[in-house]
């Protein structure tokens, strides 16, 4: 009776550890198919040019640089 009962204690750990792995690769999966998806709609929307006029007034300036 005990190593019955020892035998389903093992079982039901082994199906918890495999369930929870199953879990996380399909966890996994999702999250690099949502990153995938992401990165291809990015890519298909055009850029903006950069401005060509060499104003940087909304530049970041360092208040402690020499100047």
């Amino acid at each position: 009776m005990r190593r019955l009962r020892r035998s389903l204690v093992l079982l039901a750990v082994a199906l918890g550890l495999s369930a929870a792995l199953v879990g996380l690769f399909a966890a996994t999966e999702a999250s690099l198919r949502a990153i995938e998806h992401r990165e291809s709609a990015t890519r298909s929307a055009k850029p903006e040019p950069p401005a060509q006029d060499g104003s940087r007034e909304g530049a970041y300036r360092d208040q402690g640089a020499a100047e």
